[in-house]
Parts: C-alpha cells; sequence; structure tokens
C-alpha cells in the first residue's frame, strides 16, 4: 500500500487524484513556498521534484473534491483554508522534516529540509476537518497585509520628517536614535495595530530557515531551487528575513541622518549667516 488519494482545495475550487505516497510528502513540503492556489503549488512542488517534461504534477487530476481513502489512505490540502489533513499508513508528513529530492526520473540520495508556515493546522481526521474548514476560511477572509507599502512608503517618510522637526523645536541636540525606536517600536493602524518591529519580525525565523535551506538545497543540487513568481502572495507579501531587517536598519538610520542635517538647529543657523552675509 503506497498510494494515497491526495485532495488539493483552494479559492477557486478542488481536484483529486491518486499518487505515490513519497509524492504527496513533497506536496506537504512545498508548502513551504507559501502557495495559495493550485498553479503556485505546482511552481512550488519542483523544489523538490523535478519535472522530467512539461507536464503539470497534477494534470490527471480530477476536478472536485473526493474525500474517499485510496490505498493507503488520503492527503487533503485545503490552501484556502491553510490545512493540511492527512490519514495515511504509507507516511505521516508532518509541518515540518525532510523529503528525498527526485531529480525527474529517480529518487536520489539527498533529503531535502522543509518548514511549513506556522500558521498551518495539521489534522488527522477528515471528520474534523470538514468541522473546521468553514471557521479556518472566515480566518483568513481579510486580504493580507501589505507591510512594505508602510515600512517604505509614505507613511514611514511623512513621520521622519514630522519626528525631525518636533525634535528640531524641542532642541533636542541628537534625536536620531529616540526617533528611530518610536517608529520601530509604536503600533499603527496601517499594521493592524502591529508596531514595524511586530511586523518584521512575525516570520522572522521562517523566512531565515527557507532561505538556509534553499542555499543548502544549491549547494547540494548544484543549481538554485525554482524562485517564487514575483506575482505570487508569497513574494508580495513576504514576511521579513534577517537580511533585510539588517538592512532596513541602514536604511532608516541614513534617512533619519540626512533629514535631521538638513532640518537640525545648526543647518538652520548656517544657512541665516550665508543669508546675511550675501545682504
Amino acid at each position: 500500500m503506497s498510494e494515497v488519494r491526495l485532495n488539493i482545495v483552494d479559492s477557486n475550487g478542488a481536484i483529486n487524484g491518486e499518487v505515490h505516497g513519497s509524492i504527496a510528502d513533497a506536496v506537504v513540503a512545498a508548502l513551504s513556498a507559501e502557495p495559495e492556489s493550485i498553479p503556485e503549488l505546482e511552481a512550488a512542488l519542483e523544489r523538490f521534484i523535478k519535472p522530467a517534461d512539461d507536464t503539470k504534477p497534477f494534470c490527471s487530476f480530477h476536478p472536485g473534491a473526493n474525500q474517499e481513502p485510496w490505498d493507503a489512505g488520503i492527503l487533503i490540502v485545503d490552501l484556502a483554508a491553510r490545512i493540511a489533513v492527512v490519514e495515511s499508513s504509507y507516511s505521516a508528513p508532518l509541518a515540518s522534516g525532510e523529503v528525498q529530492y527526485h531529480d525527474g526520473s529517480q529518487a536520489t540520495d539527498f533529503w531535502l529540509l522543509y518548514r511549513v508556515p506556522d500558521d498551518w493546522l495539521f489534522l488527522s481526521s477528515v471528520d474534523e476537518y470538514n468541522d473546521l474548514r468553514d471557521e479556518q476560511y472566515r480566518s483568513r477572509e481579510r486580504p493580507q497585509l501589505d507591510a512594505r507599502s508602510v515600512l517604505y512608503g509614505e507613511a514611514m517618510i511623512e513621520f521622519v520628517v514630522k519626528a525631525c522637526l518636533a525634535a528640531r523645536d524641542e532642541k533636542d541636540q541628537d534625536p536620531i536614535a529616540r526617533i528611530h525606536e518610536a517608529w520601530l517600536m509604536t503600533s499603527r493602524a496601517d499594521l493592524r495595530d502591529q508596531s514595524p518591529r511586530d511586523v518584521m519580525l512575525a516570520k522572522l525565523d521562517f523566512i531565515d530557515f527557507d532561505l538556509h535551506t534553499r542555499e543548502l538545497q544549491w549547494s547540494l543540487l548544484g543549481e538554485g531551487p525554482p524562485p517564487l513568481a514575483r506575482t505570487s502572495p508569497a513574494y508580495l507579501f513576504a514576511g521579513f528575513g534577517t537580511h533585510e531587517v539588517v538592512v532596513y536598519y541602514d536604511l532608516m538610520r541614513f534617512l533619519l541622518a540626512e533629514c535631521w542635517k538638513r532640518i537640525s538647529p545648526k543647518k538652520s543657523k548656517r544657512r541665516l549667516r550665508r543669508l546675511d552675509w550675501k545682504d
């Protein structure tokens, strides 16, 4: 008994088909790329199974859901609700682990690590899934937060300028660190009552782990894993890793220093003296 019935559900519908248990394991691992649709899951699966031709992995699947177990059992991957249901005697894939890389013709000796985002719910009962899925759908109904439009956009620029002007009026001689801290630690409505720091640290471990394991995969296989599509939610609304946090720190310090240099009291006095000399 080595096959399972695989159901894949997204916001547009569902498909099902019978696959080898190892493929089902790789599908769970592919959730590490945070796919939101069936085509995105097909693309993410290439991290762990190299396609032998242009055939899509799920091209033979049937439309709709089928919750009847097949051979070794059943796997349901609900991308819309972020629920994975595993009822299988072949294996029991978890939210983190490793899968054997398939090079398109056979399984290799390389085992690749993966980690699924923390908000995925793993269940061992189809009945439990049917009870919980509507609640999970509702919890994910609102649009994803576009944090970078705030952290890199007009809201950040406005905060920097206003804070520097206020510091000048208060005759603060060195306000940069204080302003920087205030920006990072203050909750904001446009970040859903989170602070910039909260947002940047929310998925730090997950992003760092994914970057590290994909780099390790590149080293083992001698070729890079497929990148995220730039139009995918996983790319557009990605969490922050350590690299970006460090770069963002430097960016904020640079912008604050430049703003303060232009409007600080010393700068204003020098400008006045030049004007007096010209007059």
